[in-house]
């Protein structure tokens, strides 16, 4: 569930994801924060307004998109384990900057989304590159 804001009041309350864009729609709620692919999809279909965009808008623009925490306790216990799924997780994240059709693409195989397009514009807007920049 996200937090979202009811039209016509204050007061936040908690809508299903699968809802939201049509609470938007139905005016119902006046904005939700939303995560790729979905704010994509709503702007295709023109629905509502992109209040805050993390990716170009300060200071959001300039946090990480993402993150990765262990437990202190599993990482201690766990080490080589961790360190591979580390590296399974940056190596997925530079297939994915590489080559984001091939990205899309399974994203859409595997069903974890339905639009390629919409998949194909996240992975270009989100800069997965970033933290190399940054932690040079």
């Amino acid at each position: 569930m996200w937090g979202s804001i009811r039209a016509r009041t204050s007061a936040g309350s908690r809508i299903q994801p699968r809802s939201r864009s049509s609470s938007l729609r139905q005016g119902e709620i006046d904005a939700f924060l939303g995560f790729p692919p979905q704010p994509q999809d709503l702007r295709a279909r023109k629905i509502g307004h992109v209040l805050v965009d993390s990716n170009v808008d300060k200071p959001w623009s300039s946090y990480f998109c993402c993150m990765l925490a262990g437990n202190r306790d599993f990482v201690r216990a766990h080490p080589i384990a961790t360190k591979r799924a580390l590296r399974a997780i940056l190596r997925r994240r530079t297939s994915a900057r590489r080559s984001p059709d091939r990205a899309a693409r399974l994203m859409v195989d595997t069903g974890r989304t339905r639009n390629y397009d919409l998949m194909r514009q996240t992975l270009d807007e989100v800069r997965y590159d970033r933290w190399r920049e940054t932690n040079r």
